[in-house]
């Protein structure tokens, strides 16, 4: 399966942090980008729903270029690249407060038939969000990732009134106070969820740190993967990027 328009291009591929390459194993590849007419828009999966900060990560990666697909779990989204069902993944390896994200690089380390293409940084700028009808007095409970939850630690102690519940995604959260729609609750999410949730943002840049970062990695399938030849640099736009074989990103790296 080769990639599309959407596909990284010349201008954005650059390799990915050398922390996480092993020097022994990495090789250049180039994402094949095909002429106009066979022009279409990639699909990325990310896990959590539309408005998690992986949906950031495809927006800002390829600028309108690509579709994301929703998964449920990290391994969905491996699961989803492997079979062919998206042409790219993108999964959070290390975040600046909590870390490496030891259940996605256990994840890729058991998918030897991926790489790792390249990174992407997301700030993480977490905002409350509830009901229209919402006050800040009025809320009871916050519900949202608990990484998410943590992260808001000092915002958390400043209201005790709002007891925490564990969601699988800070999206997902937003998407459940919006569809329940009590005034009562709400959740740790970005502001952009709170635009497409049609939420109301009750306080802004909640997080204990201001420069907490998330970074992603965009992996594929090999066979995704063309190799420079004559025919591809004649009929393509291509550039060569150095990737790595996804087993070589380990959480003690």
């Amino acid at each position: 399966m080769a990639t599309h328009g959407g596909g990284l291009t010349r201008d954005q591929a650059h390799p990915i942090p050398m922390d996480i390459v092993d020097h022994d194993m990495h090789r250049d590849v180039c994402i094949e980008r095909d002429t106009p007419r066979h022009s279409r828009k990639v699909r990325v999966a990310f896990q959590g729903e539309r408005g998690a900060y992986g949906d950031d990560a495809i927006a800002d990666r390829w600028r309108g270029d690509a579709i994301p697909v929703p998964a449920w779990s990290f391994a969905d989204v491996i699961r989803a690249v492997m079979s062919g069902g998206v042409d790219y993944g993108v999964l959070p390896v290390d975040n600046t407060v909590v870390g490496p994200i030891a259940a996605t690089r256990e994840a890729l380390a058991a998918a030897p038939a991926l790489v790792v293409l390249d990174h992407i940084v997301v700030p993480i700028r977490h905002a409350l969000l509830a009901p229209r009808a919402a006050t800040l007095d009025g809320l009871t409970s916050v519900t949202s990732h608990p990484v998410a939850l943590a992260q808001c630690g000092a915002f958390l102690a400043r209201h005790p009134h709002l007891y925490p519940y564990d969601s699988y995604d800070t999206a997902g959260a937003a998407r459940d106070v919006a569809a329940r729609n009590d005034p009562t609750e709400s959740a740790i999410a970005s502001v952009a969820a709170a635009a497409r949730y049609k939420l109301r943002v009750m306080a802004e840049d909640i997080q204990d740190a201001p420069e907490n970062t998330t970074r992603f990695v965009v992996i594929a399938r090999r066979v995704s993967i063309t190799p420079i030849t004559a025919t591809s640099a004649m009929s393509t736009t291509a550039r060569a990027v150095t990737v790595t074989p996804a087993a070589v990103v380990r959480g003690d790296q």
